[in-house]
């Protein structure tokens, strides 16, 4: 109950420990008062001032948490710049607005360096005309390995394996519509972990009903009903993708 509580509501738990404290504090101070018969005024002030610093404990927490707290698109940023074997992303929102946004922008260059360093770099993520975009963003511009599995569509599947001892969770409840990025993740160093998540997706990635970058576009074409220049040009509006490079999957 107090756990639920504490995720649905964070900064009940400074509110309810600063009322505490302060009730100790209060406690304290009217005995002390009473012992050696000092004035009461002393009581009243402590009790202003306490109830005058609330207001600032609760916004210097509120900013604290909501605008310092690091994301977690700023966990997998950090995990690509140092990796030196691997690194395989199993993500949920391949949206144009997560991949306009400056966070993923950074993510999809961070990721393409280590590649080019020689890291193994592949990324799994659901399909749908939505995530078009996207994937033509992070598989064209960027040139990264990218694979769709349907299924995944219906699993809260985010993680992030670095290695072969790290791997990085979110389990930040996914927003609808997706535009929020995640702030809630954990940094678990386990290479136990690791290796059943490898496997985990390895088992997805190499799966028969799992597409390429290619047999998704292909099938979203098919499912458009893409014949002629006039289908060509509202495919390539609903998918966001230019005609000159849907024209080599017709």
């Amino acid at each position: 109950m107090i756990e639920k509580l504490k995720n649905r509501f964070p900064i009940l738990i400074p509110i309810i420990s600063y009322i505490v404290v302060s009730w100790i504090i209060l406690q304290v101070v009217a005995m002390f008062i009473s012992m050696y018969n000092l004035p009461q005024l002393i009581f009243s002030v402590l009790l202003i001032l306490l109830v005058s610093f609330f207001p600032f404990i609760f916004v210097i927490y509120a900013v604290k948490t909501f605008l310092f707290q690091p994301l977690y698109v700023d966990a997998q940023i950090k995990a690509a710049e140092t990796s030196t074997k691997k690194i395989y992303l199993s993500i949920h929102s391949l949206t144009p607005a997560n991949q306009k946004h400056k966070k993923a922008t950074i993510l999809n260059e961070t990721l393409k360096k280590a590649r080019q360093r020689g890291v193994d770099v592949k990324l799994l993520a659901p399909g749908g005309f939505d995530r078009a975009e996207g994937a033509y963003i992070v598989s064209e511009e960027y040139k990264l390995e990218i694979r769709f599995a349907k299924f995944l569509e219906d699993q809260d599947l985010r993680f992030i394996i670095m290695d072969n001892d790290t791997v990085i969770i979110s389990y930040q409840k996914i927003p609808t519509p997706m535009t929020k990025l995640s702030r809630k993740f954990a940094i678990i160093k386990s290479e136990r972990l690791n290796k059943l998540l490898t496997n985990e997706f390895n088992n997805i990635w190499n799966n028969e009903k799992t597409l390429t970058y290619e047999q998704y576009i292909k099938e979203l074409m098919n499912n458009l009903n893409v014949t002629g220049e006039e289908s060509l040009r509202r495919c390539s509006d609903r998918l966001g993708i230019p005609e000159d490079d849907l024209k080599r999957f017709v």
